[in-house]
């Protein structure tokens, strides 16, 4: 996987994810930012979210378990 991230103004950067999906991330204002998009720690506590409940998607369909809602929650500090 390939993944370029572009500079637009300041903080804000355009990211190209290999497979035609591109994403804007930034900072906050209260960090220096125009909040145009994400932050980085932002988008990783999503991935990781993200990452948890698909994993236990796949698991519970191979073991053919029905496991209703899921719901993951990624608290970060920083």
């Amino acid at each position: 996987m390939r993944v370029v991230a572009r500079r637009r103004e300041g903080y804000a950067h355009d990211v190209e994810i290999e497979g035609d999906h591109t994403i804007v991330i930034d900072e906050p204002i209260a960090a220096g930012g125009t909040d145009t998009g994400p932050s980085p720690t932002r988008l990783v506590a999503a991935g990781l979210a993200g990452c948890v409940a698909v994993t236990m998607e796949m698991y519970a369909k191979r073991k053919e378990w029905d496991i209703g809602a899921v719901e993951v929650e990624v608290d970060v500090e920083y």
